[in-house]
């Protein structure tokens, strides 16, 4: 049996207390931590049949099982002949164009992170990607010609709404100090109060994409101000913008006045293209 720590070692938080849950109530059930070392199928099944006298949902059944398995290399897993509860289906309403522009409009649009949270909302909505390809994005992905903004999808380009590429330009200036980054700068990433050179430059964290809990708790957030009662995610939000589609989503954008103050755009575009072109 692998050590506990690690196990451990590489999981985030949340899991690792999780994990340390399962291992905790494993234990209570064997009569102590020595006896996982020689647990067997059939003590697991006692075990998850319990959980199941409990009233343990599926999800935690299924968690604690991994968090078990965790434990042994794959020939003498115990865990690996129990079959894992089945989850229940999600009936999500869809989330109708009125509801998601409510969404949009309970962003605070005048503060830094306001900002960043529209920018990321928004490029969820108008390209209806999985939010690990959003929260990815970095500078290079971005080309600016013409006076259009464009976000890259493999050989195609898609043209962002004035709206969002005016507020994903001034979100550079504002974390950054600058649009002449280098093209590995992610989009989103961690701002934590005011620079200290700078008053109105944000203090960034480090180069590192916010994570998708993260994103998913700014998505909830805005959808309870916005009176929205079901559970919202990234992946709810996603398939929004793909039913709506992104003619809509653009106006919807537009619509909402994002900025009002002038955003100094560069003046050389060269730099914007070579920057783009990575």
């Amino acid at each position: 049996m692998k050590p506990f720590s690690e196990v451990l070692h590489n999981l985030r938080p949340h899991t690792a207390r999780a994990y340390d849950q399962a291992w905790r109530d494993l234990a209570g059930h064997l009569g102590g931590l020595e006896q996982l070392a020689s647990l067997t199928a059939p003590q697991v099944e006692s075990w998850v049949a319990g959980m199941r006298a409990r009233g343990l949902s599926a999800a935690t059944i299924r968690i604690r099982l991994s968090a078990v398995s965790a434990l042994f290399e794959k020939g003498n897993d115990p865990t690996a002949s129990i079959p894992r509860p089945s989850l229940p289906e999600r009936n999500e309403t869809p989330l109708a164009a009125h509801q998601t522009e409510n969404l949009l409009a309970a962003i605070d649009r005048s503060t830094e992170h306001g900002r960043q949270d529209f920018a990321l909302l928004g490029l969820i909505l108008l390209t209806g990607w999985k939010v690990e390809k959003v929260r990815s994005l970095c500078w290079a992905d971005l080309t600016f010609k013409n006076g259009k903004m464009y976000l890259k999808d493999g050989p195609e380009r898609i043209q962002l709404p004035m709206a969002l590429w005016r507020t994903i330009a001034t979100l550079m200036q504002d974390t950054h100090g600058s649009t002449a980054l280098h093209p590995g700068t992610y989009l989103f990433v961690a701002i934590e109060g005011f620079g200290c050179r700078n008053p109105k430059v944000i203090h960034t964290i480090e180069n590192k994409p916010l994570s998708r809990q993260d994103i998913n708790r700014r998505i909830l957030r805005y959808a309870r101000l916005a009176g929205i009662d079901t559970r919202m995610t990234s992946r709810r939000l996603a398939a929004a913008g793909k039913t709506i589609g992104r003619a809509e989503i653009s106006v919807l954008l537009e619509n909402l006045h994002l900025l009002k103050q002038q955003v100094n755009i560069p003046s050389n575009l060269r730099t914007w293209n070579r920057i783009s072109a990575g």
